[in-house]
């Protein structure tokens, strides 16, 4: 017999089970009276301003209108990204293109997200009036805006909604009361004094207590009011004329919604970050925080979204404080260590899926907010590929819990299939390409976590002397484990999902197989839940003791027994979340340290969370870091920068490799700082070395290379067959790869390089000697045909053995191709691979290698013997000259004097490149491109491929869908 609900006739206990599954709680404990239920609001907005006023207080807020360019981690190399955008892609109309300053040469944003850069740029741009005029229109506003509405409520003047829910009823003020004007008059010049006395500190050291002793500076403190009050007057002003004007006119045809206004509200904010202009660091760091600092409210936004009752909005805004300030993870993405390591992106997007979760709770069962859902899905995808899952993985969860009535089955699966369409839709410019070219991604090899009860309950094993289970893991799942059965006995749909999404990502953890894709990454998403079910939990006990102790009091005294005691459990329980966080951090208020302890009250604590000192170095930035005992620090480093602008304006510009010393570059900001070369060259001097080490095909041989050519290499991806310092044979590699510089640093390094007949010392600067590399150039003639290897996926670690293996043997390896024209000489990878076990002998022997590190060391042994040699005929050979070679962002051009022989093009193969005058370019090892010239000019182009087209237009069709499907809907109900 089928379950029926609804169905009178069921068996009363069958009745009892499905209406369990069926309907939605109550909710257990709510005020009658209207004046407790705005106690509660009060309530709720000052826990929630603690929380985030703990929050910006511990991430340092005077760092951050400080113009300097952030470092740290991979954060100072995240510099390079947003400019490149800004002065390359962005006037040539794209969002992705090719850069030629990292890995000579690769698809910049094919790979990595480029919205967080996009944000960046918006943020850095604006109308150049000045910081304190910006700073005065924005506080003045405010001022004026507040003292109208206060003197208009008290005389009566302002718009009066006489029935809410009948906007038509509502009228237009006549008249304004000059006191009104008075009002106005009175609050801007009080404002504009208050600000003028703060400029009479400029240069002096205040002690402000909880941040420590600050120097003011005016400029800095006007570019912190300006950056806040001008967005925030625009914010008001819109709404308030959405709300009191717009919707008041009797002719209006389109009256907004509530979400509708505060979409505007929202949209006139950001332009007020838009006019307000920034100088680049100051622009980069205000994004960095931002995600941090947006978590606690899309938190806060998605319990209220939830349908949460108070006060669990408050507690999931304080929940975040437990991940962001969590010490057991530095790099995975979402808390402050890893988003101080460079994980920026990360947290912005996590914020942008945690308002998304809200929007779908809301939504899903109500068919409402597909658009908004659909927008917000999109944009956490863009913002960081990560968060996306998230959201995906929270979506399933809401989809399948109960209730399970037929017709919400459909409701929800129709919700659902519509904000992916659209998602999809918007997302298809950069998520189909991405997918499209997957097999070019870079494998670092990381290894799979394999300790899973220690990741996932008792947080007892890291990788680092500074991580520790901090706040304890075990305590918030339990804690977890109760709040997911109350949510379940008491139907609340959003806690019972988020539980069930913590569910997923740890057996997601535990499942997911070694690959591109770190099963560690999904552990942030996994704690973010514990913590917002463990907090939800304890809301929601406190609502079911309520509801059992409130028959214990008269009515009349139930609706303040509620709220006090409510109120109570929730700051409590903040209190503490911030006693906890806040000893590591020691940034709680009239705390004091003693003898390396933080004292504050009856807590103290000899911890310290290193997130927050990880802050204040990386936003001091590279015009602040001191010199070590070893030398090093701001000076040297700008010294080196210089030095490389003067060898790329004397001897030409080209691709660098620098020697890795991780002290010597630490004491820069980070060991990732000659990256920026190219930031600070104009892109003269690239760096071989880049940040996205994925998005590169060419990056293993980087490795290799830096293994060569470096006394203390990174050796970063694994199971690479690295050799030691050895410079003679590094320098055949850096011609190989086209590299035109080697730059230098410690004094074995040195000498070998001054030994070697390939290298050039140019320049002797102290701390760095800079070689140029000799017969180092761009694209030359072949003297033999490249060897086609059939059957080759591209995508396999196949091509990675057989291109590092023929990369081992330097200047004389034969050339392999992934394919090419019928005339250049043939072999399967099949007889390869015979023919290779065959020639194995015992004596070939690699101990401590992996094998795929032994496979290379006999291919490159062996591969000369196996493979078909064929050479160009020599007359043809030495008449061919390659000349007139220009390199441009997008393109690189050149003469032959002989058509039909075969040119390399030391430049990373992408199949987005054309060539005109020429066949090809087909891949070569290691990663390069070979043409074969049709024609004595040459021109290889950089192009948009037909599926960029292809996704770009769908993209386009989901945008004019999204103005669209509201304007066809607003034009329905009007007609």
């Amino acid at each position: 017999m089928k379950f029926d609900p609804m169905n009178d006739e069921q068996p009363s206990k069958a009745r009892r089970v499905a209406a369990f599954f069926t309907t939605p709680a109550k909710p257990l404990v709510t005020p009658s009276s209207t004046k407790f239920s705005r106690v509660q609001t009060i309530a709720t907005a000052v826990l929630v301003a603690v929380v985030l006023w703990f929050l910006v207080a511990s991430l340092r807020p005077w760092l951050w209108f400080l113009d300097t360019t952030p470092t740290g981690g991979d954060l100072g190399a995240h510099v390079w990204a947003p400019a490149y955008l800004r002065d390359v892609l962005l006037p040539e109309f794209r969002l992705t293109g090719w850069t030629h300053d990292w890995y000579v040469g690769f698809p910049a944003f094919t790979f990595y997200m480029v919205l967080p850069s996009l944000y960046v740029i918006i943020a850095e741009a604006g109308i150049n009036l000045g910081e304190e005029i910006w700073a005065h229109l924005g506080v003045l506003t405010l001022a004026g805006f507040a003292g109208w509405r206060y003197l208009a409520t008290r005389h009566n003047e302002t718009i009066d909604p006489t029935s809410p829910s009948d906007k038509s009823s509502l009228t237009i003020p006549q008249r304004l009361n000059p006191v009104l004007w008075l009002g106005v008059a009175a609050c801007t010049v009080a404002a504009l004094c208050l600000l003028q006395i703060l400029n009479l500190f400029d240069g002096r050291t205040v002690p402000t207590g909880l941040f420590g002793d600050v120097t003011y500076n005016d400029v800095t403190f006007d570019r912190a009011v300006a950056i806040v009050a001008v967005p925030a007057a625009l914010f008001v002003l819109a709404w308030h004329f959405l709300d009191r004007f717009w919707i008041s006119r009797p002719s209006a045809r389109f009256i907004p919604s509530g979400a509708t206004r505060l979409a505007i509200a929202v949209t006139a904010a950001v332009l007020g970050v838009l006019v307000v202009p920034l100088p680049y660091g100051i622009a980069l760091k205000l994004i960095v925080v931002a995600g941090m600092v947006a978590l606690p409210f899309a938190a806060f936004a998605m319990a209220r979204m939830g349908g949460l009752a108070f006060p669990a909005p408050a507690l999931a805004a304080a929940a975040t404080l437990l991940f962001l300030f969590d010490r057991s993870f530095n790099i995975y993405g979402g808390n402050l260590l890893s988003t101080m390591a460079g994980e920026f992106a990360y947290s912005l997007g996590l914020a942008i899926s945690v308002v998304y979760i809200g929007v779908a709770a809301k939504g899903m069962d109500s068919q409402r907010h597909w658009l908004a859902a659909g927008v917000l899905l999109a944009l956490s995808g863009l913002t960081h590929l990560f968060s996306a899952f998230f959201a995906l993985a929270a979506t399933f969860a809401l989809f399948v819990i109960p209730p399970w009535r037929r017709n919400i089955w459909r409701m929800r699966l129709k919700w659902t299939l519509y904000t992916g369409a659209l998602a999809a839709a918007l997302s298809a410019w950069w998520v189909v390409p991405f997918w499209w070219n997957r097999g070019l991604l870079n494998d670092m090899g990381w290894g799979k976590e394999e300790r899973y009860v220690s990741a996932l309950w008792s947080r007892i094993h890291f990788d680092y002397d500074f991580l520790v289970d901090n706040p304890p893991l075990k305590l918030f799942v339990v804690l977890a484990a109760i709040g997911a059965v109350t949510a379940i006995v008491r139907r609340q749909r959003l806690t019972t999902a988020l539980a069930l999404t913590c569910g997923i990502f740890a057996i997601a953890f535990v499942l997911l197989p070694e690959g591109r894709l770190w099963n560690v990454r999904l552990l942030p998403f996994y704690y973010l839940c514990i913590y917002l079910v463990a907090l939800l939990g304890i809301a929601s006990l406190g609502q079911v003791v309520l509801s059992k102790a409130r028959k214990l009091v008269p009515s009349r005294k139930q609706p303040r027994l509620i709220t006090v005691s409510l109120t109570s459990i929730a700051s409590v329980a903040i209190l503490a979340i911030l006693v906890m966080t806040g000893l590591p951090l020691r940034s709680l208020p009239w705390g004091s340290v003693d003898d390396g302890t933080y004292q504050w009250g009856p807590f103290n604590s000899s911890e310290i969370n290193v997130g927050s000192y990880w802050l204040e170095y990386d936003f001091e930035g590279y015009e602040r870091k001191n010199p070590t005992s070893g030398g090093g620090g701001t000076s040297e480093y700008m010294a080196l920068i210089e030095t490389m602008e003067e060898v790329g304006a004397t001897y030409g510009c080209g691709p660098s490799l620098w020697e890795y010393n991780k002290d010597r570059l630490a004491s820069y900001g980070t060991p990732m700082a000659p990256m920026l070369l190219p930031y600070y060259s104009d892109g003269c001097i690239g760096s071989l070395e880049g940040l996205y080490f994925e998005a590169s095909a060419t990056a293993p041989y980087h490795f290799l290379m830096q293994s060569e050519l470096s006394e203390g290499p990174s050796r970063a991806q694994r199971d690479l067959p690295y050799g030691a310092l050895n410079v003679d044979f590094g320098a055949e590699h850096l011609r190989q790869m086209g590299v035109r510089y080697y730059i230098a640093t410690t004094e074995a390094a040195r000498e070998q390089a001054r030994a070697s007949n390939k290298l050039i010392e140019l320049v002797d600067s102290g701390a760095w000697v800079v070689f140029g590399v000799s017969e180092s150039v761009r694209v030359e003639a072949l003297r033999e045909l490249p060897i086609v290897v059939t059957d080759l996926d591209v995508a396999d670690v196949d091509w990675l053995e057989l291109s590092v293996g023929a990369f081992l043997m330097g200047e004389t390896a034969p050339i392999l191709a992934t394919e090419g024209p019928e005339k250049w000489p043939r072999m399967s990878l099949e007889t390869l691979t015979d023919e290779l076990a065959s020639a194995r002998v015992d004596d070939l022997n690699y101990p401590g290698r992996s094998d795929r590190e032994r496979a290379m060391y006999v291919l490159s042994e062996q591969l000369d013997n196996l493979v078909p040699r064929v050479a160009i005929n020599s007359d043809a050979t030495s008449d061919a000259q390659v000349s007139n070679i220009v390199r441009d962002q997008h393109s690189l051009r050149f003469d032959v004097d002989t058509v039909g022989v075969p040119v390399v093009v030391r430049t990373s193969y992408f199949p987005n490149w054309k060539a005109d005058g020429a066949d090809g370019p087909y891949r070569v090892t290691p990663n390069l491109m070979v043409v074969v010239p049709t024609s004595n000019h040459v021109e290889l182009t950089y192009t948009r491929s037909p599926i960029q087209w292809a996704s770009s237009t769908v993209s386009l069709i989901g945008l004019l869908a999204l103005v669209a499907i509201p304007l066809r809907r607003h034009l329905r109900q009007d007609g």
